[in-house]
């Protein structure tokens, strides 16, 4: 039964290994941000990042759009679903790889998710990224009781509001000013 293995194995080894040479050369020429997934919101966030764990974004969200099928007027008319999370995440990571040279990082414990992680004026910071007006950020409180951030983010739908504790509520469209 193990010889019958081998030659299986052999394809799905040459399988994955295209894939992590796919991504590296998508990564390289900057088509993609490779976003290294947190165990852990302390310096340094490299130190506390397993490299088979990221999240992937697409450089241009117009090319995303297209690429899944939603057509502009879908967009226009904000009616997709549930992928509106991952397009607004999208926009957001878009926005601020262009404007900054630094890495961007998530955060992962347990069933809480800070959509992305930032050294700003050397803390981290976490961002909160809603698609919606909800105002309900679950994973930044757990986030906040946890590690006590000097700064923190929420973007969303909402207007501009500078909220208790150091938490700026911004929206979606001015993500890259942070």
């Amino acid at each position: 039964m193990v010889r019958n293995l081998k030659p299986f194995l052999r394809l799905l080894f040459a399988g994955i290994k295209n894939i992590i040479m796919s991504l590296f050369l998508c990564k390289k020429a900057g088509l993609v941000y490779k976003m290294p997934i947190c165990k852990k919101a302390e310096q340094p966030l490299k130190a506390y990042t397993d490299h088979n764990k990221f999240k992937l974004y697409l450089f241009d969200i117009g090319l995303l759009g297209l690429m899944v099928g939603l057509e502009p007027k879908t967009i226009y008319n904000y009616d997709y679903g549930s992928y509106k999370g991952y397009f607004a995440e999208n926009y957001v990571v878009q926005e601020l790889s262009s404007q900054w040279e630094q890495a961007l990082y998530s955060w992962q414990e347990g069933t809480s998710e800070i959509e992305l992680l930032a050294m700003l004026d050397g803390q981290i910071t976490p961002i909160e990224i809603k698609a919606g007006i909800n105002k309900k950020a679950k994973s930044l409180a757990v986030f906040t009781n946890r590690y006590q951030p000097y700064k923190s983010y929420l973007i969303s739908g909402c207007p501009i509001k500078l909220q208790k504790q150091g938490l700026s509520c911004m929206p979606l469209y001015v993500a890259g000013l942070i």
